[in-house]
């Protein structure tokens, strides 16, 4: 959760980013997709991108506030996931990526798929709102992100150390509500906008890719 600056936009408010167009380093790519060749479609020459309709949420906000309804709607069996071909060091030893896939590698949904998401997303905002518990609102509170990784080692610190930092690793994600419920209502809206202008263009799938 960053500071969003932006000349049209007041740069004192604190809010979980969502950045138009691409941005490498640690942000996930959203954006409209069609296959068109299913040979291997982690092929970046066999997947066109809507990229005008691209947005960028860096990693750690899409693993604390959108892994558990991307983790539901990810569907291993869809033709362009079961498609997602891994060349291993050795060439002859091809292998398909299996489930959501963190780094470099389309994650494909349909239209459908993200519709129904949207609607978790939705009856989320309400429950959170309201104080109410749904099959999401416990797993939001579990903090995850690179902060919750253990330390093995870092440059200059005694064993004592790591033991207490890991010790301390946060457990429970403390965000406000409001800024969450500000976050969902944006990604909502950007990727409404995603299937209109992906329908309208051709564009049948939505891809999350990782950094």
């Amino acid at each position: 959760m960053k500071f969003f600056d932006h000349p049209e936009r007041d740069i004192l408010k604190k809010e979980i980013e969502i950045i138009n167009g691409h941005n490498g380093s640690s942000y996930f790519g959203i954006q409209p997709v069609r296959v068109i060749d299913f040979s291997d479609t982690n092929d970046i020459d066999n997947v066109a991108k809507m990229e005008s309709a691209e947005i960028s949420i860096e990693e750690d906000d899409v693993d604390q506030y959108l892994t558990p309804f991307l983790d539901k709607y990810f569907d291993n069996e869809l033709e362009a996931n079961k498609k997602r071909i891994d060349y291993c060091s050795d060439a002859d030893n091809i292998s398909y990526v299996c489930g959501f896939e963190w780094y470099i590698t389309h994650n494909f949904y349909t239209h459908n798929s993200i519709k129904n998401m949207l609607n978790d997303i939705r009856d989320t905002m309400n429950a959170l709102s309201s104080g109410r518990k749904n099959e999401f609102t416990d797993k939001l509170k579990e903090k995850r992100g690179w902060a919750t990784f253990q330390l093995c080692y870092a440059k200059g610190w005694t064993e004592e150390q790591i033991k207490k930092y890991n010790d301390n690793r946060p457990k429970e994600d403390d965000t406000e509500v409001k800024l969450i419920i500000d976050f969902y209502e944006r990604f909502i809206y950007r990727m409404e906008y995603m299937i209109k202008v992906g329908e309208e263009k051709g564009y049948n799938l939505i891809s999350f890719m990782g950094p």
